[in-house]
């Protein structure tokens, strides 16, 4: 027999644990836990609950999960909420209901300390919010630039660019082509080279490389590539647009305005030119007044090496030529 579909209620509710994990990453979260009253000495069942160690003290995050699709949560249900709070003596305690709050469990729940939340996720239609970011992009860009000299003992070479304009260099380790742009690539996307702007900064290559040419009798010949020097600068590049998440879920705090605090957000920067983002020449002295939350991006990923020129000083009895 097929598995049962599960229940909406019970999506709701693992819904509910994963978010509070993610905003959590340092406690222990289980869904449908029990714990045992100190009041009631019955064994409670808790929708979901967070533990973690403060100094010398666990502490208790509870968190009860009401899917209704027809009515908000009013004061009883706060009441009974607050009863379960006290008996398992939890230090904090999260109502989460799909329907909203009434006022009257909104006013009892600021004066009692119970937190008001309802869900929202992007890959579900019924609980997903219409949500734009005010956000501020830092585009992080590298410029790269590279000297050597090329050793030509005797008859001048003919150095043929790729078609996508850089210089045919080989490997002299590995016997094959050597893609600098790649290689400068997936050091800089690793995090392995500095971010910082206003300094020259070293990219230094375990390869030893030489390059193609064509000599007059139309060989294809390789020669050493010597004193090789691989520099690079950082430009950061500030802007100020709106974006829509791709993919995002978290909470929505209805004792705050509404306002959404995310515990995963995927964001799809993208192209400038499409109008929608104002260039910021000094973001410290930007002043933003949001209400829910703001967001800083900095995109320092790359498709191919930007270089700023390719200078070499070649050594022999006629410098070779460049098509």
């Amino acid at each position: 027999m097929a598995g049962k579909k599960r229940p909406e209620w019970a999506e709701y509710e693992k819904l509910a644990a994963k978010i509070i994990a993610e905003l959590s990453p340092h406690a222990a979260v289980t869904h449908d836990d029990h714990v045992v009253g100190r009041d009631s000495e019955a064994r409670r069942q808790i929708d979901v609950s967070a533990r973690w160690t403060d100094g010398d003290v666990e502490r208790l995050l509870i968190v009860q999960v009401r899917d209704y699709k027809r009515r908000s949560a009013d004061v009883n249900v706060v009441g009974e909420f607050r009863s379960v709070i006290q008996d398992v003596r939890a230090d904090r305690g999260i109502l989460i209901c799909s329907g909203g709050f009434s006022k009257n469990a909104m006013t009892y729940s600021r004066n009692i300390g119970v937190e008001l939340y309802s869900l929202s996720d992007a890959k579900s239609k019924r609980w997903e919010l219409e949500l734009t970011v005010p956000t501020l992009w830092h585009r992080i860009n590298p410029y790269v630039n590279y000297r050597s000299q090329i050793y030509v003992e005797d008859a001048p070479l003919t150095i043929q660019l790729r078609d996508d304009k850089s210089f045919p260099f080989v490997s002299l380790d590995a016997g094959s082509p050597y893609d600098f742009a790649a290689e400068f690539k997936k050091a800089w996307d690793s995090g392995e080279l500095s971010f910082e702007t206003g300094v020259e900064h070293e990219f230094l290559l375990e390869q030893s490389l030489a390059i193609e040419g064509v000599a007059e009798d139309g060989e294809v010949r390789v020669v050493p590539v010597r004193d090789l020097v691989v520099t690079y600068t950082v430009e950061r590049h500030s802007y100020l647009g709106q974006l829509k998440p791709s993919d995002y879920r978290g909470l929505i705090d209805h004792l705050n305005d509404k306002r959404f605090l995310p515990s995963y957000i995927a964001l799809d920067l993208p192209s400038l030119e499409s109008g929608e983002w104002a260039k910021i020449e000094d973001p410290s002295r930007l002043a933003i007044n949001v209400a829910g939350f703001f967001m800083t991006v900095e995109d320092a990923r790359i498709d191919t090496a930007e270089f700023e020129g390719h200078n070499f000083t070649y050594v022999g009895p006629k410098a070779p030529e460049l098509q």
